[in-house]
């Protein structure tokens, strides 16, 4: 059996997130909505976006997430962000976590950059991440936020 040299955190590359907070309806940044990201992927190969609600205004409150495509990074313009058409899409509900997925070989012709957008219909208590893994240069957890957005430990055993 091979040994492992990589952590599971190292593995992941982990941008800024969208911090667990009490968002508005149809809460809009950046002109789009609340985004995380970006994610270089034609470094990563896959991504995944998680959204944990908590407690929501409304019984059939949802929050939408979905993946925005670009070739540019940044994130500040939203003129050069696009829904991925066909792209997945999850509206989990209160006391939900819900999961997206991609591969770089999905993302549109001639972009490389992804982004999560979580759009809330109503007032909501949530958090969402946006996670790379298998990446072509390692260890992908050079590709993380910074400290101020992001903490990391495993275990010295």
């Amino acid at each position: 059996m091979a040994a492992m040299t990589e952590t599971m955190t190292q593995s992941f590359a982990i941008p800024k997130a969208l911090p667990p907070a009490n968002y508005g309806a149809n809460a809009v940044a950046n002109a789009a909505g609340l985004v995380t990201g970006a994610l270089d992927m034609g470094i990563l190969r896959r991504a995944m976006g998680i959204v944990n609600v908590g407690v929501t205004v409304g019984a059939s409150c949802t929050v939408t997430a979905t993946f925005l495509a670009s070739n540019s990074s940044n994130t500040l313009c939203t003129g050069l962000w696009s829904a991925i058409t066909n792209g997945p899409t999850i509206s989990p509900t209160a006391n939900m976590v819900g999961t997206i997925e991609i591969r770089a070989d999905q993302m549109p012709s001639g972009t490389r950059y992804l982004m999560l957008l979580c759009n809330p219909i109503c007032a909501s208590f949530f958090g969402a991440t946006l996670v790379g893994d298998v990446s072509a240069h390692k260890p992908a957890s050079a590709y993380s936020a910074n400290t101020s957005f992001l903490t990391q430990n495993t275990s010295n055993l």
